[in-house]
């Protein structure tokens, strides 16, 4: 245990420390004063990390006024002209959250999709409006921020979902892995234009194989879902399993299963699927909230067998 009468100072000097400031060190090198300096230096930076981030948020807020304003076609055809006069090309296609993050804050900076995304789900809650009153800043200094906000998909923003799986790319595509792989064969899902039509037919979905060997790759519950490579071979006419899987206990699991449900999404984006999907998430929203309710309405029951007469 470190105290003050507990010396730490550092008689040696290495390759790591011969170079360091001496400001940051006291004249013996204590490693106490160090961490004091250190500390305070941690206080000085939240404290300007806060105000920057005041600044922050009250300029989003303008850029969500600006975004309103924009449902004037013809003021955002003027911020295009400006797009074009600052040779930020391809803006004619993009959505006005970013046009405006691009013209205020750059072009150039990285986080212009980062604002754009959290004046986007802005918009969609209504704030600053006869909706809902609060101001950009003042929601993000009570909700955790523009990460926090950020998180959800727009349309999450927009329902409400308490979930924040829902209505993201990724739980979409689970989702169509789930439902579709039930009646759908793999080489039905190739033939993206028919499910798009929603003209799909089953197809063959159970494939036997009689092989104990790979079958003891899949007895344990855990091991039951894996990912695996096929290769097909066009003189045979027969799919070829590599023996290398990667089954749900694997570390890389999560990784490959998250690359592949985004694939899923983004073949079926702008679907009727997609709709279906978003229909689900509502039920399952109303779900929760009358779960939630019924618990609540539980636990007040049984607190008040407890209340005094």
């Amino acid at each position: 245990m470190i105290d003050d009468k507990t010396s730490v100072e550092q008689t040696n000097i290495t390759k790591n420390t011969q170079h360091l400031d001496g400001d940051m060190m006291d004249k013996n090198g204590g490693v106490l004063a160090t961490l004091t300096t250190l500390s305070a230096s941690v206080v000085e930076w939240r404290e300007l990390q806060g105000k920057a981030d005041d600044k922050l948020y009250s300029v989003l807020d303008g850029c969500l006024r600006i975004v309103y304003l924009c449902e004037d076609e013809d003021l955002k055809a003027t911020l295009l002209s400006v797009c074009k006069e600052k040779d930020m090309k391809g803006m004619d296609n993009k959505g006005v959250h970013l046009i405006v993050s691009k013209l205020v804050f750059g072009s150039g900076d990285k986080k212009c999709y980062t604002y754009a995304k959290a004046l986007e789900n802005a918009s969609k809650l209504q704030l600053h409006t006869e909706k809902d009153k609060r101001t950009l800043s003042e929601y993000l200094k009570s909700n955790g921020g523009i990460d926090a906000l950020i998180r959800k998909e727009a349309i999450a923003i927009s329902k409400g979902y308490e979930d924040e799986r829902f209505g993201t790319k990724e739980h979409f595509g689970e989702n169509l892995s789930d439902e579709l792989f039930g009646y759908l064969s793999g080489l039905n899902l190739m033939d993206i234009d028919k499910v798009k039509e929603d003209k799909v037919y089953s197809g063959v979905c159970d494939v036997k194989i009689d092989n104990d060997e790979f079958m003891k790759k899949f007895v344990n519950k855990e091991e039951r879902e894996q990912f695996v490579k096929l290769k097909y071979d066009y003189t045979t006419k027969t799919f070829h399993i590599l023996p290398f899987c990667v089954s749900v206990a694997d570390n890389e699991y999560n990784a490959i299963n998250k690359a592949y449900n985004l694939h899923l999404a983004r073949m079926f984006d702008g679907t009727d699927m997609y709709q279906r999907y978003i229909a689900l998430c509502d039920k399952r929203a109303e779900k929760k909230k009358a779960d939630k309710a019924k618990k609540d309405k539980e636990m007040i029951e049984e607190l008040n067998k407890f209340a005094p007469l």
